[in-house]
């Protein structure tokens, strides 16, 4: 679906042969995200501090990069919140039961809610505090840690760049790298992208049908969705 006349999403490629690598090498990211001790922490963080110190150490979240300090962008870190959420119900039953917890306190924060300002600040919140976790990494700091908290942002680096990989396969514009305003909802991305996942394995099997009818519908929704954030 286009976006403009300049721009074009083809998520339909995801499963193809370019695009299932791509995501292959996405999940794979986020899946070790998802195992690190550090998501674990700033999700008892967020469960444990009220509101307000939740938002004032989102603040101090950073992705450090050549020695300096980027942000993604919320919608990067939304996307990985809803990336990990549909991940944890098959990896990880103890992670999916903190984002339960955390979506019981935040509803906001459940991976259905309603796309608002409110529910996408606060989803890429939980991601900036398990950076803001990972900030100080001096001398002082034991050495454990200091290994936890380098390797968690080398993931995001990681991770920024697997984005990146999926989205130069998929979306042509004047622009290169999408706008905002060019983007899906995150949670209707993540979905077309665990289909594509699945899509490819079920390939061969009695269910590839249904589950490739699936795939696309999630392609559609997605590539429908998009002009949200205009």
């Amino acid at each position: 679906m286009s976006a403009s006349s300049s721009c074009e999403w083809r998520l339909h490629l995801l499963a193809g042969y370019l695009g299932h690598p791509a995501v292959a090498k996405l999940l794979s990211v986020v899946k070790k995200i998802l195992h690190h001790d550090i998501l674990l922490d700033a999700m008892n963080s967020v469960l444990h501090m009220n509101r307000e110190d939740f938002k004032n150490l989102s603040h101090e979240g950073f992705v450090w990069k050549d020695r300096r300090m980027h942000d993604l962008g919320n919608y990067s870190y939304v996307l990985l919140y809803q990336c990990l959420m549909r991940l944890a119900a098959h990896e990880s039953m103890h992670v999916a039961m903190k984002f339960i917890h955390i979506g019981a306190l935040y509803p906001s924060m459940e991976m259905k809610a309603p796309p608002t300002l409110t529910s996408f600040s606060m989803k890429g919140d939980l991601v900036e505090v398990a950076l803001a976790l990972c900030r100080y990494t001096g001398t002082a700091i034991p050495t454990v840690l200091v290994k936890q908290r380098v390797a968690f942002n080398a993931l995001m680096v990681e991770y920024e760049k697997a984005v990146a990989n999926v989205f130069m396969i998929t979306f042509t514009s004047d622009y290169g790298y999408p706008l905002l305003k060019h983007l899906p909802l995150p949670d209707h991305l993540a979905k077309a992208i665990f289909f594509a996942n699945v899509v490819v394995s079920a390939a061969g099997t009695k269910q590839y049908t249904g589950i490739n009818t699936q795939f696309h519908r999630a392609v559609r929704e997605a590539e429908d969705s998009v002009g949200f954030f205009a």
